[in-house]
């Protein structure tokens, strides 16, 4: 009688190479995240301190004056994961591997709906290489 191989088998959603791949993105992610938690302490761009000051003085900008020198929704995010009181490392890696995760399933999604069908998988693993998405 040969042996039952059934537990090595996948099942269920893991079955799904797009499953794979965002289990995959996300254990990276969250590997690089753990590994270099300084990375999102320098702010070269001033997002941080424009999320900063929307927490300080309700003002989108510097100090009491407002601003349009930046786009509105990632300071607005990240002054979201800093109001609970976490600091801008942590804050910031959450936010960067919520999005990151969720950029590789849209990327999947996008590449199913233009009719790249089971083979979307493949536009999401190269989104997940790329490190500014």
């Amino acid at each position: 009688m040969p042996p039952d191989n059934s537990c090595l088998r996948l099942s269920g959603p893991l079955r799904s190479p797009a499953a794979v791949v965002l289990i995959a993105a996300l254990a990276i992610r969250a590997g690089v995240l753990w590994g270099l938690p300084g990375g999102f302490a320098r702010d070269i761009d001033g997002y941080a301190a424009v999320a900063d000051n929307l927490l300080r003085h309700g003002v989108f900008g510097y100090g009491e004056r407002a601003t349009a020198f930046r786009p509105p929704l990632y300071p607005i995010l990240l002054a979201a994961v800093r109001a609970p009181g976490w600091s801008w490392t942590w804050g910031a890696g959450i936010l960067h591997l919520v999005l990151g995760v969720a950029t590789v399933a849209l990327a999947m999604s996008l590449g199913r709906r233009l009719g790249l069908g089971e083979q979307a998988w493949i536009a999401g693993v190269l989104t997940a290489c790329d490190p500014l998405l």
